[in-house]
């Protein structure tokens, strides 16, 4: 574990707008603080949950106000997203980080091994949107998460349907400032059929990665039950790794768990909810 970290790398941002952390949340916070760092949660209500005493709780408000906190009022292009808080959720990471710098976590995001680098930005690469925003390094002040705010506060509320304009916002400034050079692959690829295994196979994942995303939204979407664990999966091992108390779940949540995990069902979740969506996927396999 990294203990002399610099300044820069030592401080890790989330933000949780809700009363209660899941397991999910529990676990994005350990894993950070047993890998040396310390771990800034930003709340806009007191917390049910007893947090690690070395986790500071910080007021949100003092970065954007709760009375402009909002969540999508509509499904996106792709089916899902009513409900959420991602695009505010882009709005406060900038603001945030236009402030204070350092780090930036989604709370979904599961470290695996210290981040310490020297560069002043880091960014995560993705496989569609070539930089994502869920896990982000940035120094105070910068023009980047400047321009980045500006635009977002324009342009995202609660009735924007496209998912990808935040991801936009950020890829169009990392280019008009030339700052490709910090882009760095840090974790597997932001997909449901990769991520689902280490949900429910005890696979072994490459040295190579620094963190894991977990895509809460696809939980969302599937109404996935945040207490059911399969046993001795790959986040059952890094549940059982970084502390994470787990309560005895019952044997028809395990089989709910398991066919929600499946590829026939999100075949289904799909279809339902999305039939465009769905077409439009046939169309990219057969093409």
């Amino acid at each position: 574990m990294v203990t002399n970290y610099t300044e820069d790398n030592r401080i890790v941002h989330g933000l949780w707008i809700g009363k209660t952390l899941s397991i999910l949340e529990l676990l994005t916070i350990n894993s950070f603080i047993a890998n040396g760092h310390k771990f800034w949660l930003w709340t806009y209500q007191p917390l049910d949950n007893k947090v690690p005493n070395n986790v500071i709780l910080k007021d949100a408000n003092e970065i954007i106000p709760e009375n402009k906190v909002f969540s999508y009022r509509n499904r996106n292009q792709y089916g899902h997203g009513k409900g959420s808080y991602a695009g505010f959720s882009d709005i406060f990471r900038y603001a945030l980080l236009y402030k204070y710098g350092g780090w930036w976590t989604d709370m979904d995001v599961t470290c695996l091994k210290p981040l310490n680098f020297s560069e002043p930005y880091v960014f995560r690469s993705h496989h569609i949107f070539h930089v994502v925003g869920n896990l982000i390094k940035c120094p105070a002040n910068s023009a980047l998460m400047e321009n980045c705010l500006q635009e977002a506060k324009s342009n995202i509320n609660s009735e924007n349907r496209n998912w990808n304009k935040p991801l936009e916002i950020l890829n169009n400034n990392i280019i008009k400032y030339k700052l490709q050079k910090y882009i760095h692959y840090l974790c597997p690829p932001d997909q449901w059929r990769v991520i689902r295994k280490f949900l429910k196979n005890n696979v072994t994942l490459s040295d190579e990665y620094f963190a894991i995303h977990w895509i809460n939204e696809e939980w969302r979407r599937l109404k996935l039950n945040k207490t059911t664990v399969i046993y001795n999966s790959y986040f059952y091992q890094l549940l059982k790794k970084y502390n994470i108390k787990l309560e005895r779940s019952k044997c028809i949540k395990k089989i709910i768990f398991q066919y929600k995990l499946s590829l026939i069902h999100s075949v289904l979740t799909i279809l339902i909810n999305s039939p465009i969506a769905f077409i439009k996927a046939l169309i990219t396999l057969k093409s």
